[in-house]
């Protein structure tokens, strides 16, 4: 107050009565005894706080409103004054996780049988390996985040209209309800998406659509490696390392691994770090035959014809049982139009009543 340098608050008479308020973050505060006390009637009216109050909190803010009365005029003067409290965490070091190969990161004919990439979490200058999770994932396009379905769809039918197709394409996979489904064809304006086998059950609208191979951690176009997709047999998800087999190797590959610190004493807790790293299979080149024993020819529309896969490399034929890669098969009529095919074996059988005129058939090698 002007002209007085003595401390208002605690002369008789200066405070309105009742006008003692308290309040934390914009919310009146009640006087409880062992967690918020204070006087409203007593100077200081000092306000003591017994909890921690920014465990959940980065910031809290107090505020005091009392009305002073002047004592030569008598008006009534309202006043507030404001604290406020932060919360500082300390990170110490910053984290990152850094991936290698320790014993190279070449394949060449099958030698060596498998390679590790090994990935850590670095804080500072020393690994952190406690109360960290890690998520591997292998590089592969048509691995889409969660999606609905934007209209319903009848049992038997399948074309699935969804709610928006980013990133997926043909031979994405798709699950809705308890089945999965592989996509044949991404229609991106009308976001109808056909699958290369009808739907089992009614899909209503809304209805969530994801892809079994999506892990939010890892992201999109990344498949996660897990118990169910091993991708060629790869180990060690779980881990700080992955051992990958040879098999698991078509040329090229790039893995990420990410990690998670879980420690909510850290203050990078929750907090997610990767790293990538790429092997390459410098084996000679693989070639891919179609053997047909009975010829190419069917006669009068009848009979049917054998055709089977080949895979060669370096003169020798490799998979022979057919059990080291996939095979999709493509079909197109006899004006190279794309005709409905979902073989997936080495060998199949083409019936007399798949061909009119003249049909070429395809077939793809896909690394599992």
């Amino acid at each position: 107050m002007s002209g007085d340098t003595a401390n208002q608050m605690s002369v008789a008479g200066r405070i309105k009565a009742g006008s003692v308020k308290w309040y934390k973050d914009g919310t009146a505060l009640s006087n409880v005894a062992g967690t918020t006390e204070f006087s409203t009637s007593v100077a200081p009216y000092a306000l003591t706080v017994k909890q921690n109050q920014l465990s959940a909190a980065t910031t809290v803010r107090y505020r005091f409103e009392a009305i002073f009365i002047d004592p030569r005029t008598g008006l009534e003067l309202p006043f507030a004054t404001d604290i406020a409290f932060a919360r500082v965490d300390n990170a110490g070091a910053l984290i990152c996780a850094i991936a290698y190969t320790p014993d190279g990161s070449v394949f060449q004919n099958a030698s060596p049988s498998s390679l590790k990439i090994h990935c850590d979490l670095w804080r500072g200058n020393q690994i952190d390996n406690t109360l960290v999770s890690y998520k591997w994932g292998i590089k592969k396009a048509g691995v889409f985040a969660n999606k609905t379905a934007g209209a319903a769809a009848t049992t038997g039918q399948a074309v699935v209209i969804f709610s928006d197709v980013t990133d997926v394409i043909e031979g994405s996979l798709a699950t809705i309800g308890a089945a999965s489904y592989v996509v044949q064809s991404v229609n991106t304006s009308t976001k109808a998406v056909t699958f290369t086998t009808n739907v089992t059950t009614a899909v209503a609208s809304g209805a969530a659509i994801t892809c079994p191979e999506y892990d939010v951690t890892l992201g999109t176009n990344w498949g996660v490696i897990n118990a169910t997709y091993t991708y060629g047999g790869i180990t060690g998800h779980t881990t700080n390392e992955i051992i990958v087999p040879d098999g698991a190797v078509l040329n090229y590959e790039t893995f990420k691994c990410a990690i998670k610190d879980t420690d909510s004493a850290s203050g990078t807790t929750n907090s997610v770090v990767s790293d990538i790293v790429s092997l390459s299979d410098m084996s000679d080149p693989i070639t891919i035959d179609i053997a047909a024993p009975a010829g190419n020819i069917i006669k009068n529309g009848a009979g049917s014809l054998t055709l089977t896969a080949k895979v060669w490399r370096n003169g020798e034929e490799i998979d022979a049982t057919g059990v080291t890669y996939s095979y999709k098969w493509n079909k197109y009529n006899d004006s190279g139009v794309p005709q409905s095919e979902s073989r997936v074996t080495k060998t199949i059988t083409v019936q007399a009543s798949e061909v009119s005129g003249k049909a070429t058939f395809e077939c793809e090698l896909i690394s599992k």
